[in-house]
């Protein structure tokens, strides 16, 4: 039986998601590990002080792969059934939420070894903390569930889980009206509350009446990503000279010089919305394919570094602990070396652990085919 080609994967997007896991992980580094940064509404250079809009782009990203599988299954269905189906919408989440697994269960087992040691636990307070781990074992804490949480940091995918959960069958339905009307709205009107209310978008347990505001987070910036999704699918069918595909280049990274001179910079929380916008605009121009490199950078490489990016999330927050419970005798830079060896090493066993089973996955299926 002949294998199934492989799509092969945008290796700007791939960089991407490496550099924004290590601006999220240096922002992580510099609230827990180092001296309180204060916002001088200058242009003053800070530690990753903005680090955490690593975040938008990969709900930016996840919402724009939603929406090309969704786009993608659609256009395989007659006219009539167009309909929501409920197991598709299973099927998909099902899908997301196994291949987070291979990574996040030793990633979890590492934080909860590391939240045991750090804090000296006894068996019984062990037990209880294992307890009260179980919404974040399960990746739900986003639900109200939020007790103990020796991985805080995975919030962000329990967030985004419960946003596709929300959005997957609206997007079924209503495809072109939502994907291209009123996601933008959506995101509009939901970014712009956030901003009045909290004078930021980022932040993660702040209640909002109905639920945390990760959740209103992630809702609207999945959606907008849907739009990224129409944007670039509507670039690709267009014709570009030389001379704007340059253009469109320079735009693509002036918005990541853009946001990476914001991530360093002291300038308050409420410029985050042009920040959400700079990323709206560049990974719609990443995932189109008419800007200048992508080919270049789609080899193995960059498509290593972009798998690396979830182990180095889900691995941060351990090293960041064991260095802060173990090391804060030691100057701000020995820290931050030592914080960035331990999550090179956590990342290491978590990929290495992903990376097995998925291994074990293909071999079981290649047998199976040849059996069949």
């Amino acid at each position: 039986m002949a294998e199934k080609k492989k799509a092969r994967r945008n290796g700007k997007i791939e960089l991407y998601r490496f550099i924004f896991s290590m601006y999220v992980l240096f922002f992580h580094i510099g609230k827990y590990l180092l001296p309180p940064q204060k916002f001088t509404g200058g242009l003053d250079v800070g530690f990753f002080r903005h680090g955490a809009m690593g975040v938008e782009f990969f709900f930016l990203v996840s919402g724009w792969l939603m929406a090309a599988s969704v786009s993608k299954k659609l256009a395989a269905k007659a006219e009539g059934e167009k309909a929501f189906v409920p197991k598709e919408g299973l099927d998909f989440l099902k899908r997301k939420y196994l291949s987070l697994m291979p990574q996040h269960l030793p990633a979890f087992a590492i934080a909860f070894a590391v939240y045991t040691y750090t804090r000296e636990l006894r068996p019984i307070a062990t037990v209880k903390a294992f307890a009260d781990s179980i919404p974040n074992l399960f990746l739900i804490q986003m639900s109200g569930a939020n007790f103990t949480n020796p991985n805080h940091l995975e919030w962000y995918i329990s967030a985004m889980l419960i946003a596709m959960a929300i959005l997957y069958p609206i997007l079924t339905k209503y495809y072109d009206a939502f994907a291209k009307y009123i996601a933008p709205l959506a995101a509009l009107l939901i970014c712009g509350y956030l901003i009045y209310t909290d004078k930021k978008l980022t932040g993660v347990t702040t209640w909002t009446g109905i639920c945390f505001k990760a959740v209103l987070r992630a809702v609207a910036e999945v959606a907008l990503g849907f739009t990224s999704f129409e944007l670039s699918a509507y670039m690709k069918k267009k014709q570009f000279t030389t001379a704007q595909k340059v253009l469109l280049t320079l735009t693509e990274f002036g918005c990541l010089a853009g946001v990476s001179l914001y991530v360093i910079s002291l300038l308050p929380t409420k410029y985050e919305l042009y920040c959400l916008v700079l990323l709206f605009i560049m990974v719609t121009l990443a995932f189109s394919g008419v800007t200048c490199g992508t080919k270049a950078l789609s080899n193995g490489f960059f498509c290593f570094l972009g798998k690396l990016s979830l182990p180095i999330y889900l691995s941060q927050i351990a090293a960041i602990d064991l260095t802060a419970a173990r090391y804060s005798y030691k100057s701000s830079e020995d820290r931050i070396i030592t914080a960035l060896i331990f999550t090179a090493v956590f990342t290491a066993i978590t990929f290495a652990a992903g990376e097995a089973w998925n291994a074990w996955k293909r071999h079981n299926a290649n047998k199976q085919a040849q059996t069949a």
